[in-house]
């Protein structure tokens, strides 16, 4: 059972050994695929309750993810708003600039007999935004039973808070949003990329992607839904099993900022500076251009 796919209109499921594995070019091609028919009666979809899925029924989730989520966007935006002053006044770009002292000679200056031969750091106050190398973001938002609406909130925000931050300092972030499903020794794994290197921030797609529960527990689902079997059955679809357990995305590893999968107990997103940590740790490893000062955490 290795390379087989199940081809659809908006992806494709890549089978190898006991990983079914499908990537979306788009939130909006996720979802689209969501809606399609699905290969299990266990549609969770059609349930209702907000507590856990986000949204009273399936209906209002598919509008949420196609015309955006007004309500939660602006609470991840504010709170985005607050992470990004709060660190931008924590951190400075370097640039140089061409001098008559400095810690950089550039030796053809000197030979041009260029009295501005040296080179010196200066800080920018005019941010580049989106105009220097690409950070990769990848956002696995799998999410045990336990997790609240709150906290499954928070972790959304704070990823957002980190692209906000470094496309202000001048980086292009790419967003990627997984799903993932492990249990019996079997794996699905679910992406789709919510912003493309070359694309401005539209906080209403990135609102629903990363801090609704309905993306997971709607759209995710029905998409752990259209899987080949023998996925639907040993991760559990079938019965009271569930969507199986949260486990982490391969595309993590190719991830300069990486949001792991949550649980339940994790003291990490219990309150909103705690949430900071993440995001001033993830500016931090990022290097030249971002440069957070120590302390300030």
């Amino acid at each position: 059972m290795t390379g087989r796919t199940r081809a659809t209109q908006t992806g494709a499921w890549t089978v190898t050994g006991n990983v079914a594995t499908i990537h979306f070019a788009s939130l909006g091609a996720a979802v689209e695929h969501a809606e399609g028919p699905a290969s299990t009666d266990h549609e969770r979809r059609s349930h209702t309750g907000t507590g856990f899925f986000g949204t009273q029924t399936w209906q209002e989730a598919l509008t949420l993810a196609s015309e955006g989520w007004a309500e939660g966007r602006d609470r991840v935006a504010r709170f985005a708003a607050r992470m990004v002053d709060d660190v931008q006044g924590r951190t400075a770009r370097v640039a140089y600039e061409y001098a008559e002292t400095g810690p950089i000679f550039d030796l053809g200056a000197y030979l041009d007999d260029d009295p501005f031969c040296m080179q010196r750091p200066i800080e920018e106050t005019e941010a580049v935004i989106g105009r220097g190398p690409i950070v990769r973001i990848v956002a696995n938002v799998t999410a045990s039973g336990m997790v609240s609406a709150s906290v499954i909130e928070r972790r959304g925000a704070a990823v957002a808070a980190v692209a906000d931050a470094l496309e202000h300092a001048g980086r292009r972030a790419e967003i990627i949003v997984t799903y993932t499903s492990a249990r019996n020794g079997y794996a699905v794994h679910v992406s789709a990329t919510v912003k493309a290197p070359d694309q401005p921030i539209n906080m209403d797609v990135i609102a629903f992607a990363l801090a609704h529960p309905a993306s997971l527990r709607r759209i995710g689902f029905a998409i752990y839904e259209t899987a080949p079997e023998p996925f639907r059955t040993k991760i559990g679809l079938y019965g009271t099993a569930g969507y199986g357990y949260p486990a982490p995305h391969p595309l993590e590893e190719t991830a300069d900022v990486a949001l792991p999968m949550a649980h339940g107990i994790d003291a990490q997103w219990s309150s909103d500076s705690a949430a900071e940590t993440f995001v001033v740790d993830a500016l931090r490893k990022q290097g030249a251009g971002i440069v957070v000062q120590e302390g300030a955490a």
